[in-house]
């Protein structure tokens, strides 16, 4: 089986699928951005997502692109949070698109054949569901948090 990837296709969809993370880690974290260090960012994640492609990848290698790249967006301050915050993102949303994928019948076709635009309005669906879920934490945290009370025995 082979399967055919465009450059222009891939560089561009990687490209803005960092733009949207990386922005959507500055509003759940509250942190001021320069708009050209995001994008400055978003291509050097999508020069790394090339190296990927045509090599191998591991797990520490795409931990430590990711904390650069956040580096770039972001600068060293708070990099830890802002590092998790950016592959949480990342993977909820690599998670809806998968599971859009999974509902449509396609699995693992899907990401050969679906229109980019589709995958797209996943990745904005994602990243708008995560962004809330990180803002509805953020007030419960700041309100004193959400508490409960176990009894037993009545």
């Amino acid at each position: 089986m082979t399967i055919t990837v465009y450059a222009d296709i891939y560089f561009f969809i990687n490209f803005l699928f960092d733009t949207i993370f990386l922005f959507v880690t500055a509003r759940i974290l509250n942190i001021p951005f320069k708009s050209y260090r995001i994008l400055l960012a978003s291509a050097a994640g999508t020069v790394y997502g090339f190296v990927c492609l045509v090599t191998v990848s591991i797990l520490p290698f795409h931990i430590g692109a990711a904390a650069v790249i956040c580096l770039i967006a972001f600068g060293r301050k708070r990099i830890f949070a802002v590092t998790s915050i950016f592959l949480l993102t990342s993977a909820a949303c690599g998670g809806v698109v998968y599971g859009a994928a999974h509902l449509i019948g396609k699995n693992e076709q899907f990401f050969y054949n679906a229109k980019w635009q589709g995958v797209l309005l996943c990745v904005f669906i994602a990243a708008a569901l995560t962004a809330g879920y990180f803002y509805v934490c953020r007030k419960n945290s700041a309100a004193g948090g959400i508490h409960a009370y176990i009894t037993a025995g009545g």
